[in-house]
């Protein structure tokens, strides 16, 4: 019997350019100080992208970033 390969190939997005949208979020642990958050953006504007930091990325349900609604 013959056994089926697995695709191996690797898809690759189309490469980020400069002034591209970069978003931000927290989808698991919570982001307790906005230091750190504002730390991310500036580091994103300084490699030339725009960042867009998602409504609940400063969301705290424990020590979940966020209710599982918000971090979906």
């Amino acid at each position: 019997a013959a056994q089926a390969q697995a695709d191996r190939s690797i898809l690759l997005p189309p490469r980020l350019r400069e002034g591209d949208r970069v978003g931000i979020v927290s989808p698991a642990g919570a982001t307790f100080e906005r230091d750190r958050l504002d730390l991310v953006v500036d580091a994103v504007k300084a490699l030339g992208f725009v960042p867009q930091v998602a409504p609940h990325a400063m969301a705290r349900y424990g020590y979940l970033a966020g209710t599982d609604a918000e971090r979906a």
